[in-house]
């Protein structure tokens, strides 16, 4: 799903696939994991995605989805949420690279801002990265990027970082 997202952009004809498989979705709403998933509905919500932010809003729409008539791609219609996760980050958190441009990276950086304030070498090349892969949708030459630049990738590794990074 999110390599079909990234190289069209478009959300038609997502909501019927992942309802599809709506016990696999389900598990991001159990509370053991809304932590750490609420993050990525977060991020998905601040790339402008439509996403349930509630168990009872995703079995809504997909609800609402197994009743339409036709078969047809649809987006489903903005809904506040019922209740909103706590967001990943302070303000003061939230630009933890304060050079970058790429307002994408935010979505990278909330995941952990700790780790970037701990590693802030890791801002440059991540954000080439995400750059890269919006770009091009692809992480094939991804790789030999990070390791050209080991020594700026390892200090996720060293000491107390790896527990905010790892």
């Amino acid at each position: 799903l999110v390599s079909e997202y990234m190289s069209s952009s478009s959300t038609d004809g997502m909501l019927p696939k992942v309802c599809g498989q709506q016990k696999v979705f389900n598990c991001m709403y159990d509370s053991d994991n809304f932590e750490a998933c609420g993050k990525v509905l977060v991020a998905g919500s601040q790339l402008g995605l439509h996403l349930p932010m509630s168990e009872e809003d995703f079995q809504q729409e997909c609800s609402a989805e197994s009743k339409r008539p036709d078969s047809a791609p649809s987006k489903p219609a903005p809904a506040a949420p019922a209740a909103e996760p706590a967001a990943p980050a302070t303000p003061a958190e939230s630009k933890v690279c304060p050079a970058s441009e790429n307002s994408v990276l935010s979505v990278v950086t909330d995941l952990s801002p700790k780790c970037f304030q701990q590693c802030p070498q890791l801002c440059g090349p991540i954000d080439s990265l995400v750059s890269e892969y919006m770009s091009t949708a692809s992480t094939d030459n991804m790789l030999p990027k990070v390791c050209a630049q080991e020594k700026v990738f390892n200090c996720m590794f060293e000491g107390d970082n790896f527990e905010a990074c790892g």
